[in-house]
């Protein structure tokens, strides 16, 4: 910030130097605030807009130092006003010195007096304050490992995710899944560990930067007031308790869920909690409180808009808050020398105990996990978009070469014969074709066993048109309707095998 400074002679002790610069301040309209080791200190007062400066006066081996700065995030001296408010200074005290009677320096003197031990009273208060903002805070105390490392496994967890094709801005959700974000069918059919591999995973990297800045804002505070091991394990268990809440909350239409912000939120409930507490000293709480008030409900009111996960950040701000209590009550003793070894024990139990509790509650069948990993499975293959295409193409064939014999009024007759060879063949023959062309196609093992079901289908439905047409040109048998009977049973098993994959 600017600042000027210039010297004079005092030609005058130090107790009269005080006093004429008392006397020159208030014929400044300059306000005195602090005094104390042979100076003086006051603020200019600024006009409009103008922000004030903060005037010092020190008297040193018979000279005066006197100094204008600008003050807070003024980076300009606009006007030159600190080389005005010396020269008005100087040439003021110049003016008073050579008529100020004894009277009046003692008066001024003792005015001084006052400030100089209002000054020394507040600066035993401030270091109070901050001696007891440095017990519970613990500033400088310690290092940001722990927060520090979760950035650092969220960071290498995105990188490695975009070179498996999880995408830089657009997420790839079937990408998320495979790494293990948090899916009801999934996560309930045994994969447990997805509540917490899913809060170091983010969806694009707006989304990461994001919850990182966020985590690193309130860990500063948090990881050195609580330690790293309270720390960590409230991170953890907030982050699952917000996922199982993510969980319950889309039961009815499963949601692919991912990212730190239910852990973050679990740190600001926390914080909130101790914030409404005595813990942190009041000249510190009430900023800290408004500002995190602030950041926690503008993101729930943000929340609310479609592709956020609110649920989670809602599980993560109130497990944080009841975690913050039981903290709260312990730490006054920690600071004080006593140790406490049942609060961390309980959290886990107690957020284990609600874990395991409502994963065997609602546990899904093992069939739902496997239609969703073998279509994850499949993601990871070049041509399985093709592949879906050419199947997509089978399936409209296969519809136009079933109309002929599922038209109820169709009669077995020469008309039918005539459409089995116009429609019918052709279709299920251009769908031979072009499962055949699918072989090639890099696929997954899965999906080539699926292709193989689907080229047996094609040739039962082939051979179905055959028969058919035997019994309009021959009429009924024995054989014949064995032949057919016996088809119809293969033809349901292989779509129950179709259906199934």
């Amino acid at each position: 910030m600017p600042k000027t400074e210039q010297s004079f002679a005092a030609n005058a002790d130090k107790e009269t130097m005080l006093a004429v610069a008392y006397e020159a301040f208030t014929q400044l309209k300059w306000i005195p605030t602090h005094a104390g080791n042979q100076r003086l200190l006051g603020e200019e007062q600024g006009k409009g807009f103008q922000k004030p400066r903060l005037i010092t006066v020190a008297y040193d081996n018979g000279k005066v130092i006197v100094s204008s700065e600008t003050v807070d995030d003024q980076v300009f001296d606009v006007g030159g006003r600190n080389k005005k408010n010396i020269a008005a200074l100087i040439r003021v005290y110049n003016e008073i010195l050579p008529g100020i009677s004894k009277e009046k320096v003692q008066e001024n003197v003792s005015l001084v007096d006052h400030i100089t031990a209002a000054t020394a009273e507040t600066i035993r208060e401030q270091e109070k304050t901050a001696q007891e903002i440095l017990e519970v805070m613990k500033f400088g105390s310690g290092k940001l490992y722990v927060t520090y490392t979760i950035i650092a496994i969220n960071v290498i967890v995105f990188i490695l995710m975009i070179m498996d094709g999880a995408g830089i801005m657009t997420a790839n959700g079937l990408v998320h899944l495979k790494w293990g974000s948090n899916f009801g069918p999934l996560t309930l059919s045994g994969d447990w560990w997805r509540l917490i591999t899913n809060i170091f995973i983010h969806f694009g990297i707006i989304h990461l930067l994001m919850n990182m800045y966020a985590l690193y804002m309130i860990g500063m505070y948090l990881e050195l007031m609580l330690g790293k091991v309270k720390y960590a394990t409230a991170y953890v268990c907030t982050g699952l308790l917000a996922s199982l809440a993510s969980l319950w909350w889309h039961s009815g239409t499963p949601a692919n869920s991912a990212g730190a912000s239910g852990a973050v939120f679990g740190m600001y409930g926390l914080f909130l909690a101790m914030l409404t507490t005595k813990l942190i000293p009041g000249s510190m709480r009430k900023g800290l409180l408004t500002n995190i008030g602030i950041f926690v409900a503008y993101n729930l009111v943000y929340g609310l808009k479609g592709g956020i996960d609110n649920s989670a950040h809602i599980g993560g701000l109130l497990s944080g808050c009841v975690i913050g209590y039981l903290f709260v009550l312990t730490i006054h003793e920690e600071n004080s020398g006593k140790k406490n070894r049942w609060v961390l024990p309980l959290i886990i139990l107690v957020t284990a105990g609600i874990v395991v509790g409502y994963l065997e509650k609602n546990k899904v069948p093992l069939s739902e996990k496997t239609a969703i990993m073998r279509e994850i499975d499949a993601a990871g293959y070049k041509d399985q978009d093709e592949f879906n295409s050419k199947y997509d193409t089978i399936i409209f064939l296969q519809k136009k070469a079933l109309e002929p014999i599922q038209d109820t009024n169709a009669k077995f007759d020469q008309a039918l014969f005539q459409k089995l060879n116009t429609i019918s063949i052709p279709s299920w023959q251009n769908a031979e074709d072009i499962s055949i062309s699918m072989e090639k196609l890099n696929v997954s093992i899965d999906t080539k066993k699926k292709l193989k079901t689907l080229q047996l289908y094609i040739a039962q439905r082939q051979e179905e048109i055959n028969i058919i047409k035997d019994i309009i040109q021959n009429g009924e048998n024995e054989t014949i309707l064995q032949r057919r009977d016996s088809l119809a049973q293969e033809l349901n098993n292989t779509i129950s095998t179709l259906q199934s994959k």
